[in-house]
């Protein structure tokens, strides 16, 4: 997620302006800074190891055979945890087994359930790196089943639900709390080895990009044309959300301060677009013109006043 400014409006009302920061690291695994399970994986460590095994054979302009296999089977395995496709029932048995895990040997327990059902290829790339790498590939392994959940679990979410959990992040209400109507899980026997404050991270960023990918009203809008809406006439230049009173609810995405999305949820102008398509003066002009090739072959004439004639002395005498 790129940083950037997003300006949130409800109710008439601007809660928002706020710089967009992603609280999960890019990698692949626990960093420092995503903390988490830090009593039992030393994230230091892991983060050495990584760029030291993996970064090193990427970096490596002249790879061997050797090095090129092992690249590959690296960038297996890191699919394999971030694309886990594990159905509603797995991952939520494996998410709270992590929230609980308090020992290297609880989290081999996960890792076995994990490799249970994974493609015999994939399985035996992550098992050959374990081999030499057990921590590494136990944090890669914890951070996937984290954002793989959160993931799983805001695609679920409609989009009216993403508004409210979003309002609610914007006025400061605490992630935990709000995160405990949108995960489903019960955290009155709270986690002590930090899976949770990971878990309420990865809940913000994906949140926020799920707020982010949802669709505007003006698309099926009567009135989502030049003459009829200001907003629509200021194109290819917003106004800041604020200077429409019309627009009741809605978001502004800003990206280095140029408009990236400008998305309205309600509109006081909002009419319902008929269903009804309407064809262009061009399109109009083809049809008519396949209309008339079509006379022409039926009544196997060169011109239309021929077809017409034919067709009306048809006509009279009772045939259709």
């Amino acid at each position: 997620m790129n940083k950037g400014k997003i300006v949130i409006k409800r109710h008439g009302l601007v809660i928002l302006r706020d710089n967009q920061v992603k609280l999960v690291s890019e990698t692949p695994y626990l960093s420092v800074a995503d903390g988490g399970l830090e009593g039992i994986i030393d994230n230091e460590q892991v983060t050495y190891t990584y760029n030291e095994s993996v970064k090193s054979i990427e970096n490596d302009n002249e790879q061997s055979e050797e090095q090129s296999e092992e690249q590959s089977n690296w960038k297996k395995i890191e699919n394999a945890f971030n694309n886990m496709d594990l159905n509603y029932e797995r991952i939520i048995k494996l998410i709270r087994e992590l929230r609980q895990a308090n020992s290297k040997k609880e989290l081999v327990k996960i890792y076995q359930e994990v490799l249970h059902g994974l493609h015999m290829e994939t399985r035996k790339a992550i098992e050959a790196a374990y081999q030499e790498y057990p921590e590494l590939i136990l944090s890669m392994m914890a951070k996937g089943i984290v954002t793989g959940y959160v993931k799983s679990q805001i695609k679920r979410t409609n989009p009216s639900k993403t508004i409210v959990l979003q309002n609610r992040k914007c006025r400061g209400e605490e992630l935990e709390e709000i995160m405990k109507d949108a995960l489903e899980l019960d955290f009155s026997e709270e986690s002590t080895n930090g899976v949770d404050k990971l878990l309420a991270k990865s809940f913000n960023d994906y949140l926020d990009i799920a707020y982010q990918r949802l669709s505007s009203e003006c698309f099926d809008c009567a009135n989502g044309y030049v003459k009829n809406c200001e907003k629509m006439a200021d194109y290819p230049e917003k106004k800041d959300i604020s200077e429409y009173p019309f627009i009741t609810d809605g978001f502004q995405v800003y990206i280095n301060d140029e408009l990236d999305r400008f998305i309205v949820t309600r509109c006081n102008n909002f009419k319902k677009a008929s269903q009804k398509k309407y064809l262009t003066p061009q399109q109009v002009e083809s049809v008519q013109a396949a209309k008339a090739l079509i006379e022409l072959l039926y009544y196997d004439v060169d011109t239309l006043a021929e077809a017409r004639e034919i067709k009306a002395r048809n006509k009279s005498l009772g045939y259709q």
